[in-house]
């Protein structure tokens, strides 16, 4: 899954409510939680499992992994709030855990 550099700027580093209320808007049900784990699932099946516990940002890593999870495209960041058109780069406010 490949993505522009300047939707990478923004979604390389995202806020755990923020990625909540995209899978929500994408029909993803909350399923369990399992120890740091959230699993959510969506009527097609896909399981997004999101590391939550103690932590208010995601990191790179996991945003990769969690777009793979879900198979959300740059049109479907866009229509889930995720990003929007012509936004600007954020700037840097600290290092994420990941």
């Amino acid at each position: 899954m490949e993505f522009s550099q300047s939707t990478w700027d923004h979604i390389q580093t995202l806020r755990i409510t923020k990625f909540r209320s995209a899978l929500k808007k994408d029909e993803y049900k909350y399923l369990k939680s399992n120890g740091v784990h959230e699993h959510w699932q969506n009527s097609d099946g896909r399981i997004a499992t999101i590391r939550s516990k103690g932590r208010s940002l995601i990191g790179p890593n996991s945003v990769k992994s969690l777009l793979l999870q879900t198979g959300w495209t740059e049109d479907d960041l866009v229509r889930l709030g995720l990003i929007k058109v012509g936004q600007k780069k954020p700037k840097k406010t600290g290092k994420s855990q990941d």
